[in-house]
């Protein structure tokens, strides 16, 4: 019986051992996520999830990542680092000049996290296509022949456009195919991206949007 037990002491300590060691991953809308960082690669996190599987998840939906017990930040492309999107997100942005994100319809706003100063260049290369009512599919241009809508964020611009927020600017990005759009920024602050629609609770879909900064400013 003391064999035993000291067998089942010994489980208990190798198991607890595994449940402190395992990394956490918190996404933006809260869910919180437990298993192994594999690599973060082009703004792309790999994660093992706890029951072996494997996920892949853009950087901008993550807030933060702890890996164990190690509060010491490390440069992103090492396999093991604690990543906060406030604390890290400049550094990261300005040193890869580029970042790509996933726009999805039914919210108005995506904050890309990403900081950027008046009279800075951006480039924006989307694609993809978002429904956004009854037989209404369009892609990051928006849709053909569309009327002034004064309950859009843009009224002038057509609806399920891509568009762009830096503080309280809001601007058209459009775009899709095979074109891109340069932006000079006017103003200073957070970078948001969003569509053209004044009710988007009920849309589906998402642009994906590469968006490149000129590191020369």
């Amino acid at each position: 019986m003391k064999h035993r037990s000291t067998l089942i002491a010994s489980v208990v300590l190798a198991l607890s051992g595994l449940v402190a060691s395992a990394d956490t991953l918190v996404l933006n809308n809260g869910r919180e996520m437990r298993g192994k960082l594999i690599s973060v690669t082009n703004g792309m996190v790999t994660w093992r999830m706890e029951n072996g599987r494997t996920q892949r998840v853009n950087l901008n939906r993550v807030d933060n990542i702890n890996i164990g017990d190690d509060e010491t930040f490390r440069d992103p492309d090492d396999q093991g680092y604690v990543y906060d999107r406030d604390r890290n997100n400049d550094r990261y942005g300005e040193r890869y000049g580029e970042q790509s994100f996933s726009v999805y319809a039914d919210r108005q706003w995506t904050d890309t996290g990403m900081t950027i100063r008046a009279g800075e260049t951006l480039r924006f290369v989307p694609s993809g296509e978002v429904v956004w009512g009854p037989g209404r599919r369009d892609g990051p241009a928006g849709e053909v022949n569309s009327p002034y809508n004064q309950s859009r964020p843009i009224p002038d611009r057509p609806g399920a456009a891509l568009i762009g927020r830096i503080g309280n600017d809001t601007f058209y990005i459009g775009g899709g195919g095979e074109g891109s759009t340069t932006f000079r920024a006017r103003t200073s602050g957070r970078l948001y991206l969003g569509i053209n629609d004044d009710y988007v609770q009920d849309n589906q879909g998402h642009f994906q949007v590469t968006v490149q900064r000129d590191n020369r400013y």
